[in-house]
């Protein structure tokens, strides 16, 4: 029976732990591979049934401490050389972290499967002890970190196709020279040299990140194609026995519950961090506004019958908004998550970057119709017009156009059914499960 050995910096918390634990789950369910997690932290909710699949690197007092230490200060450096604040989480160094190469089921391990590592998890040393073993790696980009020289998004910069280097995250930097040889382009030798001629096999979760992973000059010439194949677009997996539709009774049983009125037309966006400028908040904002100001014109009032539904991490007080707010605050497990799609009537998603969000995944196997813009691998997940609506980019009055279009759809039932269909279609256990097992089977 061949070992895969999943690593992830968190067990419980971000997009890469939700999608490493949910391929773990299908992996189990549907292949005859034993398979197990490595994370930088202990479970908290472990359990009997995970308790031997599932380990953190950090179990004591004083390395629990050790490792608040390595994160502060590897986020000390950062924000020491990054032009502004807000980009403190936007670029890792990886120049802290912890030596895995030892662990017992490293060792034992067939294949290393890697997903996110960053904030203090492996270092490019440890990556470079790691991959000295000599064992097949398999890399899920939940973002571009891998093959840029620090960033987790570009933005829009192409330098990363070349060698990186005059980083705009950087360029007023001070302790870390800004030009061609400033700090990204010193990560990015570094990681091309520990990627060089390695059995590596890349895997974007959307085909359009496996698309930019192929444009890296690090991709190009470091992988060893004799090994496995260089880049596959293999999408997260959710399990749509969990994740389903609501009876109509049970919608409004909901309602009830969540102190949610049974009459309106109910807007959910959701998000870990809502200031998060890379989910478009503010872009939400202004298509509210326009609906609100066009109503008694193109919108037929629709303005009458919308409220806001908004969960995730939010600020003491929120920007003042054109219709009413719920607040549903951090939500806790999957049964929460599922309520809030279920009680929603359209999900928006205003994201500016983003590769596979689980949240439109999860929306839209709960039947909820979604509006989008068209950006990363969003246009892979939705289809405009059938099971929600693709907005322009950036575009805040046609996010309004899809807002409004899935309020009066003549066929609001249709509209559902194909949002599940899309999941069904493309993102079920089973189907990703088989994917992911030729992977680590091709030699």
């Amino acid at each position: 029976m061949k070992k895969v050995l999943l690593i992830n910096t968190f067990p419980n918390y971000g997009g890469a732990s939700l999608a490493c634990q949910r391929l773990c789950d299908a992996l189990k369910k549907h292949t005859d591979l034993d398979v197990k997690i490595l994370n930088l932290y202990e479970n908290p909710k472990k359990n009997n049934d995970n308790l031997q699949t599932q380990d953190g690197i950090t179990k004591t007092f004083w390395q629990k401490n050790f490792t608040k230490y390595k994160f502060a200060s590897e986020r000390l450096q950062v924000r020491l050389a990054v032009n502004h604040s807000k980009h403190l989480y936007s670029f890792s160094p990886a120049s802290q972290g912890w030596d895995i190469s030892k662990h017992a089921w490293v060792q034992e391990a067939d294949v290393l499967h890697l997903h996110w590592i960053n904030f203090g998890f492996l270092s490019l040393n440890n990556l470079k002890q790691l991959f000295a073993l000599g064992k097949p790696i398999v890399w899920t980009m939940h973002d571009l970190w891998a093959v840029t020289g620090g960033c987790h998004y570009p933005s829009g910069c192409t330098n990363f196709e070349k060698s990186c280097g005059n980083c705009p995250l950087l360029y007023h930097s001070r302790l870390y020279f800004s030009g061609k040889n400033d700090w990204s382009h010193k990560i990015f030798k570094q990681k091309f040299n520990i990627f060089y001629n390695k059995n590596i096999h890349w895997v974007g979760c959307s085909r359009w990140i496996a698309d930019e992973v192929a444009k890296s000059s690090m991709v190009k010439r470091s992988t060893n194609s004799n090994f496995f194949p260089k880049i596959s677009a293999i999408p997260n997996p959710i399990d749509t026995d969990v994740f389903l539709p609501f009876s109509k009774e049970k919608k409004q049983e909901i309602r009830k519950k969540l102190g949610l009125p049974l009459d309106k037309f109910l807007i959910l966006f959701g998000a870990m961090n809502i200031q998060d400028e890379r989910k478009g908040f503010d872009y939400l904002v202004k298509s509210l506004e326009i609906l609100k100001e066009k109503s008694q014109e193109n919108y037929k009032n629709i303005a009458e019958k919308i409220e806001l539904l908004i969960f995730g991490k939010t600020p003491k007080n929120l920007p003042n908004l054109p219709f009413k707010v719920h607040n549903l605050g951090v939500l806790q497990g999957t049964d929460a998550l599922c309520e809030a799609y279920n009680s929603a009537d359209v999900f928006v998603l205003p994201s500016l970057e983003d590769n596979l969000p689980n949240t439109l995944m999860e929306t839209l196997a709960c039947g909820t119709p979604s509006v989008a813009f068209d950006t990363g691998g969003i246009p892979e997940m939705l289809t405009h017009q059938k099971s929600g609506y693709i907005a322009h980019y950036k575009n805040a009055e046609d996010l309004a156009n899809g807002i409004y279009f899935c309020a009066n759809h003549q066929n609001y039932e249709l509209l559902q059914q194909e949002a599940r269909n899309e999941v069904m279609q493309k993102f079920t256990q089973k189907r990703v499960a088989e994917m992911y097992e030729h992977v680590y089977n091709v030699k």
